[in-house]
């Protein structure tokens, strides 16, 4: 994790792709703006601005590129907890406030409020519960603290919903740009989910932070065949409504298109 934007380390990471002969595209990721300081757009606007094409690379995230008759389109996307596999579960939960300030909380301050904190239900939870990033859930008796670590390392100002809104916005621009071509999505996070339940309750509060629909709804109004995406750390394969999805695993991994 770094302070600030590291030019120098990020060209030193470049430089080993530098006799990778085929075109390199990426998008950034919400890892690459996890920083101990605010303003996440500005960090966002460094790497938009950093001189990508020297190396080789294309940042999506800045504008579109075409090869032939395809265009690939993209940025990182983000998420407004749209896709969320709550609905089967009904685990005591404690979302509130107060635990917000998890990280500096004694022993005490903790037992007295797991013992005088409301729950709820996992199901009943709302938007406003996981905009908190930080939860407290029972399960097999006992409870456990569950985080989504952008809380501590990403502030934009600005809601997940607005920046949802926001990456939407950059994707349509792009689309309407391109528009006539075959289109290629690529995002980091992801617009649809290769599976319907969750595997546990780990799974099932992160799944929130996997994405939104509203880019799904966006790649199907455009007639998009391809769409390509991380951020699940699992690998997928699949068609869905005519639209073939690739949910990429990590750097070792593989897929053809």
């Amino acid at each position: 994790m770094l302070d600030a934007f590291d030019e120098k380390l990020l060209q030193e990471f470049l430089q080993t792709f530098a006799d990778l002969p085929q075109p390199k595209l990426l998008v950034l990721g919400n890892h690459d703006l996890w920083q101990d300081k605010p303003h996440t757009d500005a960090l966002y606007e460094d790497y938009l601005q950093f001189p990508w094409q020297e190396y080789g690379f294309h940042l999506l995230d800045k504008e579109p590129i075409i090869f032939g008759n395809t265009a690939f389109c993209g940025n990182m996307g983000w998420y407004d907890y749209s896709l969320r596999l709550t609905h089967d579960f009904d685990w005591p939960v404690i979302a509130c406030d107060e635990l917000l300030r998890w990280e500096t909380m004694n022993n005490d301050e903790i037992r007295n409020l797991l013992q005088t904190a409301a729950t709820k239900s996992f199901k009943d939870l709302n938007e406003s519960d996981f905009a908190r990033k930080i939860l407290l859930v029972q399960n097999n008796g006992r409870w456990e603290s569950l985080h989504w670590y952008d809380r501590l390392y990403i502030n934009w100002g600005k809601s997940d919903q607005e920046m949802t809104a926001y990456f939407l916005h950059r994707l349509e621009e792009q689309l309407q740009e391109t528009r006539g071509l075959e289109q290629v999505v690529v995002l980091h996070h992801a617009p649809i989910l290769p599976r319907l339940a969750a595997e546990g309750v780990l799974d099932a509060y992160l799944s929130a932070f996997n994405g939104s629909k509203r880019f799904w709804d966006l790649i199907c109004q455009y007639d998009v065949k391809t769409v390509i995406h991380g951020h699940l750390h699992r690998k997928a394969v699949f068609t869905w409504k005519n639209v073939r999805v690739y949910s990429c695993y990590g750097l070792m991994d593989t897929i053809r298109i």
